[in-house]
Parts: structure tokens; C-alpha cells; sequence
């Protein structure tokens, strides 16, 4: 598979949920144009140009003849006075000119043949108007090729193929499941078509060598697939890099920032912690998303005590440690500050200092870079978490410049982690020295 067709097929892959989209908005819409516009049936029927009289004694039997008068017969089908006295004999509610639009007459090249298509309101208008107008144009042939003193015309009609039963036809004369179909065909290409068009400006990043080449920082690695707390191959080679990237071997404080907004952040946080707790290592993860009401915060809303109750002193380490999946964990606290304050930031790197002296590890999850920098001192090693296909090339430029000399970046392919939820909150342990 060529280069340009494969990129095509890997943006089909990832952006599948376009395609379903786009034929399920045209099947819908599709839909909606059946109910809204009144239906049309059509009945097919076809007939032959027999020549029973004195014609059929030439060379060919009449077949040129019977020919040249099927090319006139398709014509003469759409005539308005034939269609007046199909009106007239079933006292229908239309116009001849508007009946006769609904008539098809077709002499295929070559044949004695004339393929008819008749459209009507309901199955059994559709069979009425055939068989009327079929009728008087067999009356009418047959006055016009009546011969005086002959007892058989020259050329007669007759129906050689057993009508089907009345179709209901949507556009084009197709039939309602073929307009389905054709509509759910165009929804995949349209559907396959935006999301070819959206990759083309989509700027997010998908492979962890772009990450690392744009922000100038050396890759630790990817987490793809399953949870990061399962030591594969690749996680292991992760914490390996990571650990090599930490001034002194086994212990060390550990900033992870995303760029941009969104949960990026907090779920890369698990993810480092969750491998430390795997491993056997003694970890703690800290909420520092101080923008309570956010989302984004790992356990936003809890009336636990955190990291902002232990930074002004109103609370013991003991008291804010829950037990969490992804290790022991420190929240935000229950009345969240700002740590832009000389003050804050000072009684926060005293709390970061105590729980180094409690733990081997402290994963921070800062919701800016803004944070990062005010811990930075207290930090071994900073970690740029990157979001496959959500963060953006315009976001790593704008913050790699911010980021402290010793960063890393993690690639993460996962969907959102689900590790950390209020319904851990009650799990307390006393943290121990």
C-alpha cells in the first residue's frame, strides 16, 4: 500500500465515527424527505409492435416497419390528447399535461419493443391509468393502421410482458430501498470526505516524534492500549527513562503539566502514579488544579481536606491521604486558594518537602505551567503530557518555551482514565513516616 493510501486509511481508521455519522444523518434526512413528500408509484408494463397485415409479407417479415412504428408509438404514448381521454375516462383530478409527464415510453435500439412507465399517487391509480391508457393507444394504433378493404391493420399492440405490481419510486424513478441505499453510500463518502478535509487542518499531534521534535524535549515514551498500571514491555521502558531522568535513583518529585486545557493532565498523573504503584514503589499523587469547580480536577468537589488545607497549615498529612487505584492521593482541599502569593507558594513547597521525607515518589498534576514554575525549585523532573489527537503543534510551541530545563515528554494514546473517582474518597489511610 502506496504512502498518500495508507495515510487515507489510517485517517478513516481513527476518524471511522465520521463516516457512520455522515450515513446516519443521510439516511435521516432521507427519511424525512419519504415522509414530507407525497408518494409516487410507478407500474411497468411492455408491449410489442406485432404486424399482422399485408407487411409481414415483405423480406423481413415487417421487422423494419415494426420498428420505425415502435419509435413512433413511444412518442405518440406522451401525447396530450391521449392522456385528455384517460383523464376524461377515469374522471381523474389532473391535467393532461401533468398525466402525461408521468409516462415513460421507451423503444429500445434495434427491437419492436416499447418499455412504458406509468406514475401515479397510489399502487392502485398506477395499475388504472396503465391499463386505460395502454388501451387507448392500442385503439388508436389500430385506427391509424387500418387499411380499407383489409380485415387486419398493418401494425397492432401487445402487452407481452405481465405488468409487476406497482413500486413506490423516490428520484430518478429508483424504488424507496435503492434511494436508502444510494443515500447511505453518499453519507459514507461525504462522511469519508470531512474527515479527510478535517485532518488536513487538523494540527493536533499523532505521533510522539512530532511531540518530542516540537517541543525540544526527549520522549520517555507512549502509553497506548490498556491501563498503565499493567507492566508491559513499553510502560516498563517508561519508568526505566523515567527514572534515569531523576537526580538521585528511586526517590524524587515529579511535575506533570499538559499543554492546553482538558484532562491531559490529571489523566497522564494517574497513569505515572498508577506504574510506581505497580511497581512497588511508595507514591503519592497530588491535585494541584486548583480551579475547584473544574472538571478537570481529579477529585474536584470533595469536602476532603488536601493540599490547601496542609499549605495553610489546617489539616495533618494524615488526614488528607485517601487510598486511590492509582496510589495514595492528595486533593485539592476544601477551600482551594491561589498559589500566586508569595505565602502560598512558600507553605507549598514546605508541604511538597514533607511529602518527599513520607514517600519515594510525589506525582504533581498542575494545571498550568504558570504552577510548574512557582514549584520548580521542588521538582526533579517535569513531565509535558501530550494527548494523541487532542493536543495541538500551536499549543507544545507556545508552552515548551515556559517548561523547566528538565522536562521529558509522555505520549498519551488512551482514552480518558477513570482511575480516580469520589467514590474513593472514604478509603483514608494514615500516611506513615
Amino acid at each position: 500500500m502506496t504512502g498518500p493510501i495508507a495515510e487515507y486509511v489510517r485517517v478513516l481508521r481513527e476518524r471511522w465515527r465520521w463516516l457512520v455519522w455522515g450515513a446516519l444523518l443521510a439516511l435521516a434526512a432521507t427519511t424525512l424527505f419519504l415522509f414530507i413528500r407525497p408518494p409516487l408509484y410507478r407500474y411497468d408494463a411492455t408491449v410489442f409492435v406485432r404486424t399482422p397485415g399485408d407487411v409481414s409479407r415483405v423480406l423481413d417479415g415487417g421487422d423494419s416497419y415494426a420498428q420505425g412504428r415502435a419509435r413512433t408509438y413511444a412518442a405518440l404514448a406522451r401525447s396530450n390528447d391521449l392522456a385528455a381521454r384517460v383523464v376524461a375516462d377515469l374522471g381523474l383530478e389532473v391535467t393532461p399535461t401533468e398525466l402525461s409527464e408521468r409516462v415513460t415510453a421507451h423503444n429500445p435500439s434495434g427491437t419492436a419493443l416499447i418499455d412504458f412507465e406509468f406514475g401515479a399517487r397510489s399502487p392502485t391509480e398506477a395499475d388504472r391509468i396503465a391499463t386505460v391508457l395502454l388501451s387507448e393507444l392500442a385503439a388508436t394504433v389500430r385506427t391509424l393502421e387500418s387499411v380499407p378493404g383489409s380485415l387486419v391493420p398493418r401494425a397492432e399492440l401487445v402487452v407481452v410482458d405481465t405488468p409487476t405490481p406497482a413500486a413506490r419510486v423516490v428520484f430518478l424513478g429508483a424504488t424507496v430501498p435503492v434511494t436508502l441505499l444510494a443515500a447511505a453510500v453518499a453519507g459514507l463518502v461525504l462522511g469519508a470526505t470531512a474527515a479527510v478535509l478535517r485532518s488536513l487542518f487538523d494540527r493536533s499531534i499523532r505521533d510522539p516524534l512530532d511531540a518530542a521534535r516540537i517541543s525540544g524535549r526527549p520522549l520517555i515514551g507512549s502509553i497506548r492500549g490498556g491501563p498503565a498500571d499493567e507492566l508491559t514491555p513499553e510502560v516498563r521502558a517508561i519508568l526505566h527513562r523515567l527514572l534515569a531522568a531523576l537526580p538521585q535513583p528511586g526517590r524524587g518529585v515529579i511535575t506533570v503539566v499538559g499543554a492546553g486545557p482538558g484532562p491531559t493532565t490529571s489523566d497522564s498523573a494517574v497513569a505515572l502514579a498508577s506504574v510506581f504503584t505497580a511497581h512497588g514503589d511508595s507514591v503519592v499523587l497530588v491535585d494541584l488544579d486548583f480551579r475547584d469547580a473544574d472538571s478537570t480536577s481529579l477529585l474536584s468537589g470533595l469536602d476532603v481536606p488536601g493540599i490547601s488545607d496542609l499549605a495553610r497549615g489546617d489539616a495533618a498529612a494524615s488526614n488528607a491521604v485517601v487510598r486511590t487505584p492509582a496510589g495514595d492521593f492528595v486533593g485539592v482541599g476544601t477551600t482551594p486558594g491561589d498559589l500566586g502569593s508569595p505565602a502560598a507558594s512558600a507553605a507549598l513547597r514546605s508541604t511538597l518537602h514533607e511529602l518527599r521525607e513520607l514517600y519515594a515518589f510525589v506525582v504533581l498534576a498542575c494545571p498550568s505551567v504558570t504552577t510548574a514554575a512557582t514549584i520548580e525549585a521542588e521538582s526533579d523532573v517535569a513531565v509535558l503530557a501530550v494527548r494523541e489527537n487532542a493536543t495541538t503543534e500551536e499549543q507544545l510551541r507556545q508552552v515548551s518555551p515556559l517548561l523547566p530545563a528538565n522536562t521529558v515528554v509522555l505520549f498519551d494514546a488512551r482514552a480518558r482514565s477513570n482511575s480516580i473517582r469520589k467514590s474513593e474518597a472514604d478509603k483514608r489511610i494514615e500516611a506513615t513516616d
